[in-house]
């Protein structure tokens, strides 16, 4: 009830509501504490009503989010498969601001968006492209975890160079490993989560043939030997 001025959904909120089906998350609402829908493994549906305030919206952990059991994001009722409703106002894509959502097809981001933050776009299985916006200024920690059909990665025209980080699992510390890339833009200097290993290199089935030539890849030549199988074009952009 947005009369009652309800800012902030506290830790704990709702763990083990196992009988929660559906919420709906106001626009009024600007955080979101630890735990908060831990265990709300019936939850299906989170309406929201603005998804610019959504994305701005600051959720603690994982277990935050009333996405984590795979809820699906509607706007107004209908189903988010895109960022195409995110108005100038919005400023970053918070920490798993679209978690597990399997309808998001397409992220095209914005210029006005800054910050991509941890895990903002985790399990989203049938992502396919992600655009980055210009005006980026940070690529958090396992943003495209889990996003087994990305294919196109563009990073926008910009003279600054961006920092991409990346995550570890498995003994894996990269940051598209889950991703078959076929197509990437570079538009800016890009600075990597780790200079010795080429970035695109533990992708599946899609490993980058990289030589002393690709220096903004790998500072050594110890990819040269290995092939490639699905990544087929990567483009610089005058910036780079």
């Amino acid at each position: 009830d947005t009369t009652w001025n309800v800012v902030q959904i506290s830790s704990n909120a709702f763990r083990y509501c196992t009988g929660i089906t559906s919420i709906t998350i106001p626009k009024t609402i600007n955080g979101i504490g630890s735990c908060a829908f831990q265990k709300c493994t019936h939850l299906t549906t989170v309406n929201i009503t603005n998804l610019s305030e959504w994305c701005n919206l600051y959720i603690e952990d994982e277990d935050g989010s009333p996405l984590i059991h795979g809820a699906e994001l509607t706007l107004n009722g209908e189903v988010v498969t895109d960022l195409t409703s995110l108005t100038s106002d919005c400023v970053r894509i918070g920490m798993y601001a679209f978690l597990n959502q399997q309808s998001l097809t397409e992220a095209i981001i914005p210029d006005c968006v800054k910050n991509i933050h941890t895990r903002a776009f985790k399990g989203c299985s049938n992502l396919k492209l992600l655009s980055v916006g210009s005006g980026v200024e940070s690529f958090a920690f396992g943003v495209c975890q889990g996003c087994k059909k990305l294919e196109t990665l563009i990073f926008k025209e910009n003279e600054k160079s961006l920092y991409v980080s990346a995550y570890e699992e498995n003994n894996w510390v990269q940051s598209f490993k889950d991703c078959p890339l076929k197509v990437v833009y570079l538009g800016r200097g890009i600075t990597w989560y780790n200079d010795n290993q080429a970035p695109f290199t533990h992708v599946p089935t899609a490993i980058i043939n990289c030589d002393t030539y690709f220096s903004s890849f790998s500072s050594t030549n110890s990819y040269t030997n290995v092939t490639t199988t699905s990544l087929e074009n990567i483009f610089f952009g005058p910036n780079v």
